[in-house]
């Protein structure tokens, strides 16, 4: 499992063409399913083939996990990937867990959701460093 989001890289970044700006989002659902160690094993590698891809690369945090915040972990080894690599981190976490209330974006019907609301996505949208 914790190859699969690897592959899906590795065929854009086979098939694409050269970008001037990539932002990469990495998937939750392969956080939920693969250990802190590999996982971030296999992020170096995702960016090792995107700054072969784009001029610029932005790497964003994994989306906080409401309400219990248990990939924290992946995020803090994230950033410091990405600041041993040079490259730029976008911090979703910290977005949505440093405002008042940032869970609110990320319930329907009392259920918590695995990505925040159109609010919570026009908030996300506002602070992308470009």
């Amino acid at each position: 499992e914790d190859l699969k989001e690897f592959l899906f890289v590795k065929n854009f970044y086979d098939k694409g063409s050269k970008k001037n700006i990539l932002i990469y989002f990495p998937s939750n659902s392969t956080i939920r399913k693969t250990h802190p160690f590999y996982w971030i094993d296999m992020m170096d590698a995702v960016i090792y083939l995107l700054t072969r891809k784009a001029e610029k690369i932005i790497i964003a945090s994994p989306f906080p996990s409401f309400p219990q915040l248990e990939n924290k972990v992946y995020r803090d080894k994230l950033k410091n990937l990405c600041e041993k690599r040079n490259v730029e981190f976008f911090d979703i976490f910290e977005i949505f867990t440093e405002i008042e209330n940032g869970e609110k974006f990320f319930k329907k019907n009392n259920i918590y959701t695995e990505f925040p609301d159109t609010q919570g996505i026009s908030l996300l949208a506002d602070k992308i460093p470009f």
